[in-house]
């Protein structure tokens, strides 16, 4: 029996000794005095010393300030006391090389009893390569934080231009909006003037013309404001949104893009539906750009009309469709149809349905196209209901 013991004992020491020297990471035990019994190769390594360098030697020397100057009381405390703060569980700490030089290592530390001494084994794992790996995630999160944002105001900046480049192609119906109340006020205060000279105004008269006036005016003000803040800068601000309002809010526009073209615009609205969640402002620019495509379209063939249309595709989905009987697309343009910059009008910045397209898909939508069985095309947009 004391022979199968001692072949027994021989065999753990046998397998201590190649896990001992085959573990990647380090390994040190020291006595109850802090002094290194052994080492092995990859803690070597790990610390830059040789075989045999720190044989003996105090296990402060792989420790800066201030673990270095306080760890022999730290081992006498635990030997009185049997509390320890380190003992049986890990923690990170700060290790330093023969060089001088410190880097970050995760430590165990067990104790161990043999005939009545008590010693110790670490292990430690160094987190030089784990910590260079945070900081360059760190730092790639914020590149791409900070590219996300540029992104995102370049993308508001191209929305607004696209606003103004609308209001450009609708200046001549503006014009004639905002030149209808002006004529009126100018008849009126004509009026006044007139009637100033010869006497011949009575209170009543005074308030009934001046009270026109004031509608007049507020009406071609209500036309610039509504102008000036579809073109203002605009934050994506999504909310809950009812389709039909926006088209309502959005007709007067299209009248406007329509204003002598010999195009007329009508509305096709189905009743109750649910709404969506979407920016109020970047919706009315894509059912804008919808419309002054179809404008365009119907311009090339004659007098034509356009409607604009709401329905329920599912329980889930609703859509907006915008409906000419112009000259239809052609394929070359259908492949490139929602690319940017590109147009098949004269003047067109060829950013309108690309800005479009990237505003409904970024709130959850889909826009597309389909053609008439007879003439032109129907542009689409389904969006999810709230």
């Amino acid at each position: 029996m004391p022979e199968d013991r001692s072949r027994s004992e021989q065999e753990d020491a046998a397998r201590w000794a190649a896990v001992f020297h085959a573990a990647l990471r380090g390994v040190v035990t020291i006595d109850s005095n802090g002094r290194i019994q052994s080492i092995n190769p990859a803690c070597l390594n790990m610390f830059g010393y040789d075989e045999g360098e720190l044989d003996g030697r105090n296990v402060r020397c792989l420790m800066p300030s201030p673990d270095a100057d306080h760890h022999d009381d730290y081992l006498k405390r635990y030997l009185s006391s049997g509390k320890g703060k380190i003992i049986g569980i890990g923690r990170d700490v700060v290790a330093m090389k023969k060089d001088g030089t410190t880097f970050p290592i995760h430590l165990s530390v067990g104790e161990y009893r043999f005939e009545g001494n008590v010693g110790f084994v670490a292990l430690l794992h160094d987190m030089t390569d784990q910590r260079r790996a945070e900081e360059q995630l760190a730092e790639s999160d914020q590149i791409v934080r900070a590219t996300t944002a540029e992104a995102k105001m370049h993308r508001e900046r191209l929305e607004r231009m696209d606003r103004i480049s609308l209001a450009g192609e609708m200046a001549s119906g503006i014009a004639h909006e905002v030149n209808q109340p002006l004529s009126a006020i100018a008849n009126y205060t004509r009026a006044l003037l007139h009637m100033l000279e010869v006497e011949q105004l009575g209170s009543e008269d005074l308030r009934s013309t001046v009270e026109k006036v004031r509608l007049q005016s507020q009406r071609a003000g209500e036309i610039v404001g509504r102008m000036r803040d579809f073109v203002s800068r605009h934050p994506s601000e999504p909310g809950p949104t009812s389709l039909n309002e926006v088209i309502q809010e959005v007709l007067s526009f299209a009248e406007l893009s329509a204003h002598g073209r010999r195009v007329t615009v009508e509305t096709d609205l189905c009743e109750d539906l649910p709404e969506v969640l979407f920016d109020r402002v970047q919706l009315q620019q894509v059912i804008l750009n919808l419309v002054n495509n179809a404008v365009e379209a119907c311009t090339l063939v004659g007098p034509e009309k356009i409607v604009i249309r709401s329905l329920s595709v599912d329980g889930s989905t609703i859509a907006l469709h915008v409906i000419d009987n112009g000259a239809g697309i052609d394929p070359v343009t259908e492949s490139r149809l929602f690319e940017p910059f590109f147009s098949s009008k004269r003047n067109g910045t060829g950013m309108g349905l690309a800005i479009s397209h990237s505003i409904v898909e970024s709130q959850g939508g889909t826009l597309g196209f389909t053609r008439n069985a007879d003439r032109g095309v129907t542009f689409f947009v389904e969006l999810p209901i709230l």
